[in-house]
């Protein structure tokens, strides 16, 4: 075998295995929220309780605030997710997004910065359970907008 056609396999090999390595996850399941979601195998959970989740490593932060009973609106989820974004000082605002299906779920996002970090806020409601809003914030580095996305895309309605 020639050094090139080694060299070759060697790069496929690592890049198969560093793919296969950063697409495992855990999988959440928060019973008291109806509601689930993954995480990488290397966050560290700080809080995990009926109140809020909290978790992270170095590169990216999740913190989901449920809220129950506010049974909102469109308009009104547009509202407190941006008075949210303005009370925790996240500048650099987009527009709020509606999102019409996410895996199950309605809702609106924003994105923006926070200590020069890259922020996305969602409020979501399971239509099925919609006394139940959940408040996700992620805060990740730039070059992991790939992996936050997947953090993101992953949740959906238990």
């Amino acid at each position: 075998m020639n050094a090139t056609r080694l060299l070759k396999i060697i790069f496929i090999y690592c890049f198969l295995s560093s793919t296969i390595l950063n697409a495992q996850d855990i999988t959440y399941n928060w019973d008291s929220y109806k509601t689930k979601f993954k995480i990488p195998t290397d966050f560290v959970v700080s809080q995990s309780d009926g109140y809020n989740f909290i978790a992270g490593n170095s590169d990216i932060n999740l913190s989901i605030f449920p809220k129950k009973d506010e049974n909102l609106s469109y308009r009104q989820m547009k509202s407190y997710l941006l008075d949210w974004a303005n009370r925790n000082v996240v500048v650099n605002l987009t527009e709020t997004t509606s999102l019409n299906n996410l895996n199950g779920y309605w809702g609106v996002f924003v994105e923006g910065t926070k200590d020069n970090f890259p922020v996305t806020l969602l409020l979501l409601v399971d239509p099925d359970f919609p006394e139940y809003s959940l408040y996700v914030w992620l805060s990740y580095r730039a070059e992991k907008i790939d992996r936050a996305l997947d953090i993101l895309y992953s949740f959906e309605p238990n």
